[in-house]
């Protein structure tokens, strides 16, 4: 994995939502300060980034568009010139500029970080690869939360993160670590 100016940093719904009480913990309680490495480097460096808000035009969202949840978590919120992405589904690129702006911006390489692993990241990163990105994602600067599957079986946090992660890896996406990141510059 070879990292450049053309390598673009995808944040994908690092929200106040995601604190909600109906959301559940959060399986990586770290994975804000991972974020906030990854933008300190892409800062540095001059590097594409990228903040993707999901909204929703449902009051009872924790998303709703004028729900002080629907901001950013403010140590990971962006800065001026860096582009926010609006979306309202699960995909980053579904009804949204983000291929285009990506495209624009010379970027065939994608780091993907942000919540929820088994939710948009997943979406957002299978439709990358439907895109032909190059796309890594950044495992411990992920989250995912507890899910009930049709069984009735709850499932925790850690383990819907960890098989989330392993569908994706090598079919979608190569799944990467913080080191791997820093390794490679």
């Amino acid at each position: 994995m070879e990292l450049s100016e053309k390598t673009a940093l995808v944040i994908v719904d690092a929200q106040q939502a995601l604190y909600e009480p109906d959301m559940g913990a959060l399986s990586n309680p770290d994975f804000e300060m991972q974020i906030l490495d990854l933008l300190t480097l892409w800062r540095a460096r001059h590097w594409p980034v990228f903040h993707v808000k999901h909204t929703s035009h449902e009051p009872a969202s924790p998303y709703f568009s004028l729900s002080p949840s629907c901001e950013f978590i403010e140590k990971t919120a962006p800065v001026a010139g860096e582009p926010v992405v609006g979306k309202e589904y699960a995909s980053a690129f579904l009804n949204s500029a983000l291929g285009s702006m990506l495209r624009m911006d010379g970027c065939e390489q994608l780091v993907i970080c942000g919540a929820h692993t088994h939710k948009a990241v997943d979406a957002t990163v299978r439709h990358a690869s439907g895109l032909k990105f190059e796309t890594y994602v950044v495992s411990d600067a992920c989250a995912a939360a507890d899910q009930t599957d049709l069984s009735g079986r709850l499932w925790n946090g850690e383990d819907v993160h960890l098989l989330a992660l392993g569908v994706l890896n090598e079919d979608y996406a190569k799944v990467i670590s913080m080191q791997d990141i820093f390794s490679s510059i």
